[in-house]
């Protein structure tokens, strides 16, 4: 009997990847498209089972194709999932007038994934049946081009041995769910020095997989001198990883814990460079939400980029629990941030970086407490003293900057216009 066929819709490779994945270990066969132009043609092709729509497509909509398909008798009846990161209920309403079946919100659960799909075939007459000399079949053997990258060591969860294709070299940081290390890529030609960031998998954390995925996304869609590149990502068993590309050099917080503050010049110069970070993923309405010296790095030949988007999330990204959302460094985060306001856009970042200057150049928080809750509570409660007051010897123009960089309230806060023209002119 042939497999139940699914045709898969997004025009970002890594969700295709991603709901392949998911599904063709569960015995589907499963299609792709990028487009809603391609979609349509696909199905006139050869009709589908099923389909798992990307709202948002270049082209044509999916919302469009929706309306298409079903008021074609050919392909009206075809079950139609929709997935998009854009989750207003408006939106969701609208897909569902049109014709679509459910809905999922990326970043998704594969697992939430697969059992709305079973459903919604099982409701539609489409589910598919064992084969009557198999009551209980064994599992679908995993496809070829999906063969794991990386094999466990279970004797050292710590260190786990990527021989098939990394080399661990060195542990450069541990996370709280998370350790990255520097790695050989030993399948790359020639071999190459990586950054290899593994997840620790837990099974009582129910938005685990969107975490990850939300970093992936985060992380696939740029490209930018001052952002660190993605190259790849994976899974395999309870082991997660995305790799990055290797920078040689330090953290700005390792640099300042080791000569001290960093002279008025090059904080001006390294503020500038991040806040063209900042303007291009502005562009795809990310926010970093994670803004502070241990993920700003300098390379040995003086680049400065902007690492670590474990908590970066598209403005109009459903939103996970609070427990969740409300991570990063206390002294680093934004009022707004803490408070989970509906304004979380770039000047929250600006904020993060304003205060991570005031630190670089005076060598001292503006905020300082023993306690995480009383850190947030003064980022709440209390303005920041002028950077003048605690440095008398940096210039006004500096000074003003990080004051109007740190303003409680986002709507008086600067923008990234106005930061990048003020550390333009603070430079010449």
């Amino acid at each position: 009997m042939s497999s139940t066929r699914i045709l898969a819709v997004d025009d970002e490779q890594h969700i295709l990847t991603l709901i392949q994945r998911s599904l063709e270990p569960a015995g589907f066969e499963v299609l792709t498209a990028d487009s809603g132009e391609k979609c349509l043609k696909s199905v006139k092709r050869q009709p589908p089972d099923a389909i798992i729509l990307d709202l948002v497509l270049p082209g044509i909509t999916g919302n469009e194709v929706c309306a298409i398909l079903r008021k074609d008798s050919a392909t009206s009846k075809i079950p139609i999932l929709m997935i998009t990161g854009r989750a207003s209920d408006d939106d969701v309403v609208h897909g569902f007038e049109l014709g679509a079946d459910d809905y999922v919100a990326k970043p998704f659960s594969p697992k939430l994934l697969l059992a709305k799909l079973q459903t919604m075939l099982r409701h539609a007459g489409r589910a598919q049946q064992p084969p009557d000399a198999a009551p209980t079949p064994p599992p679908p053997p995993e496809p070829q081009k999906y063969e794991p990258l990386i094999k466990k060591k279970p004797q050292v969860r710590e260190e786990p041995n990527l021989a098939d294709h990394f080399q661990i070299l060195e542990t450069l940081g541990k996370g709280k769910d998370s350790v990255v290390y520097r790695a050989l890529d030993l399948k790359a030609k020639p071999p190459t020095e990586v950054a290899l960031k593994l997840f620790e998998f837990k099974e009582d954390d129910a938005n685990f997989v969107a975490k990850f995925l939300r970093e992936v996304q985060g992380l696939s869609k740029l490209s930018h001198p001052n952002i660190v590149k993605f190259l790849s990502y994976g899974s395999y068993q309870d082991d997660y990883f995305i790799v990055t590309e290797y920078i040689k050099g330090q953290t700005l917080g390792a640099a300042i814990k080791k000569i001290g503050p960093i002279a008025e010049e090059s904080a001006i110069t390294l503020a500038l460079e991040i806040a063209k970070a900042f303007k291009y993923y502005d562009k795809f309405g990310i926010v970093h939400r994670d803004v502070k010296p241990d993920n700003i790095i300098i390379s040995d030949d003086g680049q400065v980029v902007l690492v670590d988007f474990g908590l970066a999330k598209a403005q109009n990204m459903q939103t996970l629990s609070m427990k969740d959302e409300v991570a990063g460094t206390p002294q680093f985060l934004a009022p707004e941030y803490i408070s989970g306001g509906a304004q979380i856009d770039i000047k929250t970042d600006i904020y993060s970086l304003g205060i991570t200057i005031f630190y670089a150049v005076s060598g001292t928080l503006p905020f300082q407490a023993r306690t995480a809750m009383a850190l947030i509570h003064q980022q709440l409660t209390q303005e920041a003293p002028s950077l003048a007051q605690v440095l008398p010897s940096v210039s006004p123009g500096l000074s003003n900057l990080v004051d109007t960089m740190l303003v409680k309230d986002p709507a008086d806060r600067c923008d990234l216009d106005e930061l990048i023209a003020s550390l333009e002119a603070l430079q010449k």
